[in-house]
């Protein structure tokens, strides 16, 4: 509705100026010099411009002016907005309003801005851009993805070599720790066969001393029972 309306108020203030005459600057159709297209306001005293003369070219007035309601409107019924950033695109109404970029900005933002205002359904009053300008950007576009390319390449090489000599040094450390736990199993082997030797060798003694008082005995008893025999 309210997009309707400010067409219906373009067409007004279209046809009011259709009505309206013409307003040439004094004189500007006799003398080459003075151009038409610029309007002034006749200042001289017998003037017969200014003076309102029948015949004369007719002066700048305010009844000829257009509704009051169409003013500051643009041609394509839009109220117009100058936008510097593509933040301010996101407090602008679509369906009321328009943009035009500034001429302070570069093309670098000029095309953010028109990008994010396709984003929004923004009309954009002004989205030419110069070529050179824009080739130029473009070259420095490709160039910097170029370079990210190859310090992404550069980084995946240096994160290969870090990893090798992780790996090399994890290797290092648990070769350490199993000659380690080796060295720690010879040691206790050696340990408990010691001991295994020097029980053995204590109880090897014992038999010994047992074995020698068993033949003793053996003897004695068999000089007894010799004994017996004789004396019978």
């Amino acid at each position: 509705m309210a997009e309707s309306k400010l067409k219906q108020l373009v067409e007004l203030r279209e046809k009011v100026k259709a009505r309206n005459p013409k307003f040439i600057r004094y004189l500007s159709d006799r003398i080459k010099k003075i151009s038409r297209s610029g309007y002034r306001r006749p200042k001289g005293r017998h003037n017969k411009m200014r003076l309102r003369i029948k015949g004369k070219p007719k002066m700048v007035n305010v009844g000829y002016g257009g509704p009051a309601k169409s003013r500051h409107i643009h041609p394509s019924g839009y109220f117009e907005v100058l936008v510097h950033n593509p933040k301010e695109l996101e407090s602008i109404d679509p369906k009321t309003q328009a943009v035009r970029i500034a001429s302070s900005v570069g093309t670098k933002k000029r095309l953010e801005i028109i990008e994010k205002a396709k984003e929004l359904g923004i009309k954009v009053l002004n989205p030419r851009i110069k070529r050179k300008a824009h080739k130029k950007l473009k070259e420095r576009e490709e160039r910097k993805k170029k370079e990210e390319q190859e310090k992404k390449k550069k980084k995946k090489v240096e994160e290969k070599k870090e990893e090798k000599v992780e790996k090399a040094k994890e290797e290092k450390t648990e070769e350490k720790k199993e000659k380690g736990k080796a060295k720690a199993k010879t040691k206790t082997t050696k340990k408990t066969e010691k001991t295994e030797n020097k029980e053995k060798k204590k109880t090897g003694g014992k038999s010994k001393v047992s074995k020698g008082k068993g033949k003793k005995e053996s003897k004695s008893k068999e000089k007894e029972s010799s004994g017996g025999a004789e004396k019978s």
